[in-house]
């Protein structure tokens, strides 16, 4: 919640402490990790979350925590994008739609599509753009998720986005 309420730097210090601690169980160090990651990016410390994201790739279990792992590519996916390598930032986003729509995290699917949609619409891609952020918008609004989608709406301009192709376009 501190990375949300703009207070990236409590929330680092918060998911360290977590890390830390002997008593904190391996599932929820996990966790941590990845909001500690997530408050990084945030702050605008791409570098250092890249860094943590190898440091935690090298021990996350993609098939016991398959939500985990969407998330992990979720966040490998917003680092390569503050770094400029959106190639490999659609292939990781495109990893996180994909293995949230399996697990059935409708929420975390549209993040990762709004998420998704920005790496198109820095390559040009308007139309694709257009499709992923009206998905998003769609599932927030059904969701009731208020706050993420007043955001989306004002980062695309105010309204309800509204699909330029309503066919799905397939996955590279």
């Amino acid at each position: 919640m501190a990375t949300r309420r703009g207070r990236p730097d409590d929330a680092l210090a918060i998911a360290d402490e977590l890390t830390r601690s002997l008593a904190t169980p391996p599932a929820e160090v996990q966790e941590a990790e990845l909001i500690g990651i997530e408050a990084l990016l945030a702050a605008g410390r791409s570098d250092d979350a890249m860094a943590r994201l190898r440091h935690t790739g090298q021990h996350l279990d993609h098939e016991a925590a398959p939500a985990r792992s969407a998330e992990f590519e979720r966040l490998l996916g917003k680092a390569h994008a503050a770094q400029g390598a959106l190639d490999d930032a659609e292939r990781h986003l495109r990893n996180s739609v994909d293995g949230f729509d399996q697990t059935g995290y409708r929420y975390q699917a549209a993040m990762s599509r709004w998420a998704l949609a920005r790496v198109r619409r820095a390559t040009g891609d308007s139309d694709e753009a257009a499709r992923l952020l009206a998905d998003a918008d769609a599932t927030l609004d059904q969701l009731g998720a208020t706050h993420d989608l007043e955001a989306l709406r004002a980062e695309s301009g105010g309204a309800a986005p509204t699909p330029v192709q309503t066919t799905p376009v397939p996955r590279q």
